[in-house]
């Protein structure tokens, strides 16, 4: 889910590449390619940057915290939060949601190293 923000940097890109591009008699595709790459990076640069190069902690907390409804980044959110039920719970919905056997044995076996015992996740996997 994007951000307010990002609706506004998207809608003010597009409003000024459709323009320049009318400008410039450039192709409709170019102007529609380059401004479907620009809502592409737009959305997920967020993600890449908190999900992989940030290191200021309380900055991820916060971006895993107005993102807890999605069910995987509210299992990472559950994790850092440390209270057992509130990781049970978010496992849930992450299995429910998510029905594949390679993306669920990651879930179960992150639970299973959480609580200590990754022997025992790992028996119930195969």
């Amino acid at each position: 889910m994007i951000s307010k923000t990002q609706y506004f940097i998207i809608f003010s890109f597009a409003i000024i590449f459709g323009i320049t591009g009318g400008f410039l008699d450039l192709p409709f595709g170019v102007v529609v390619t380059g401004i479907a790459a620009a809502v592409i990076l737009i959305a997920m640069i967020p993600y890449v940057y908190f999900l992989y190069y940030a290191t200021n902690t309380s900055k991820i907390e916060q971006f895993l915290s107005a993102r807890k409804r999605q069910p995987i980044l509210g299992f990472y959110w559950a994790l850092g939060q440390g209270t057992p039920d509130l990781v049970e719970d978010q496992l849930e919905k992450v299995l429910r949601k998510y029905k594949s056997p390679s993306h669920q044995a990651i879930f179960i076996l992150a639970d299973a190293s959480r609580r200590g015992d990754v022997r025992s996740a790992s028996s119930h996997l195969h």
